[in-house]
């Protein structure tokens, strides 16, 4: 993850003007800059976005695979059957 460094003063000044008093956005501003490393910024999310959709056209591409052996197999069983009974007759 990147790692970011918060205004403090900014924060806290932007808190109060949108009705924080000043103990509350500083209380505020000191928990999300004690946890700024455990923040995801957008490049991480975007990051982890593109893996996401890497491993979902990994499975797409697993289940078609699957889907044409399954046909395979239902096929052969069919054929298989038909020529059971075409014995037994």
């Amino acid at each position: 993850m990147t790692t970011y460094t918060i205004d403090t003063a900014a924060a806290i000044e932007q808190l109060e003007s949108n009705g924080f008093d000043t103990k509350q956005a500083k209380a505020l501003v000191e928990i999300i800059a004690e946890r700024q490393e455990e923040l995801a910024t957008k490049s991480d999310l975007d990051s982890l976005k593109t893996e996401i959709n890497g491993e979902i056209n990994n499975l797409k591409s697993e289940i078609n695979n699957l889907k044409s052996e399954l046909k395979l197999w239902i096929v052969s069983a069919i054929a298989i059957g038909i020529g059971l009974i075409k014995a037994l007759d």
